[in-house]
């Protein structure tokens, strides 16, 4: 049997791979449970000792000045095996920095930046207004036709022709072979 077929096959009603880490995280769950007990059992001792031995007390090595090796009470350089935990949580943890509280987009697109001075200087006289826009032009009226006329079955007559041409119009023969008068300036 292959390993894949092996790892697939069930096991009640999971799969083995299921199972396997199910058990997996079973064991890590009980060691780390161990190695917490065991620590808190070997701090509980080691603060008895202290207590029972107060002689075992040393004082706190001064902080480093990272930049020139040197103590902050200008001491000789401190012990570079000593380890040195900060007690207090940083500056920008505890007041976090005013961008925190913005939206995602407001760091790429802050919007415009007004400034208004707290004392405006006093106006010499009345305050010129900017000269209005100019109005848009306005738009070009829709075209007005005169209205069609017809249909005729047959051709009118040249002084029925003329007579609407008089009047603007222009007699056409349509697509289904009659005839109407349209406005002259229609075009279709």
């Amino acid at each position: 049997m292959n390993p894949v077929q092996a790892l697939t096959e069930r096991l009640g009603p999971l799969p083995v791979w299921a199972w396997g880490g199910i058990a997996g995280v079973g064991v890590a769950g009980w060691r780390y449970v161990r190695r917490r007990r065991d620590a808190a059992a070997g701090d509980a001792a080691d603060a008895a000792a202290s207590e029972a031995n107060p002689s075992d007390y040393q004082p706190a090595t001064a902080a480093p000045d990272l930049l020139s090796g040197r103590a902050v009470n200008g001491s000789a350089a401190p012990d570079p095996s000593a380890s040195y935990v900060e007690p207090t949580a940083p500056d920008w943890v505890l007041t976090p920095p005013v961008w925190y509280d913005q939206p995602p987009g407001f760091l790429l697109d802050p919007g415009p930046i007004v400034t208004v001075p707290s004392n405006p200087p006093p106006a010499d006289g009345p305050s010129i207004a900017p000269a209005p826009a100019p109005a848009p032009p306005a738009p070009a009226p829709a075209p007005v036709y005169l209205p069609t006329l017809g249909p005729w079955a047959a051709k009118p007559k040249p002084a029925t022709v003329s007579d609407l041409q008089g009047r603007g119009y222009r007699v056409v023969q349509g697509g289904d072979g009659k005839w109407i008068a349209v406005d002259k300036n229609f075009k279709a």
